[in-house]
């Protein structure tokens, strides 16, 4: 009878043996795989990250740009300016003048 028990024991403890092995076994693979998927997310987070650098590095240049091309466009309406206000304005003026005149008034208009 103690023998039959202790094989119901030995039975029910090599049960629990196999079932925490093959739990062990599920988190471990488990484990791998969240691994593996945490790479891949990092990963992804890098080059996102980069792309953004280069978005806020490509912004800045396109607004430096821009300033710089403001500041030309009020330097010249400045000066046709000041050429409108000299004397003898009313002078025919050559067909270079003319064209680039008539150019300037069209970017002062925009």
């Amino acid at each position: 009878m103690i023998a039959m028990i202790q094989r119901y024991l030995l039975a029910g403890v090599a049960a629990v043996a196999v079932a925490l092995g093959a739990y062990a076994w599920w988190q471990q693979s488990r484990a791998v795989r969240l691994a593996g998927q945490l790479e891949i997310a990092r990963a992804s987070v890098m080059t996102l990250t980069r792309a953004a650098e280069q978005a806020a590095e490509a912004n800045a240049v396109n607004r430096a740009h821009l300033a710089r091309m403001e500041a030309e466009l009020a330097a010249s309406a400045a000066e046709i300016e000041g050429l409108m206000q000299m004397e003898g304005r009313d002078a025919p003026l050559s067909p270079l003048l003319r064209a680039s005149g008539a150019a300037a008034d069209r970017i002062v208009r925009q």
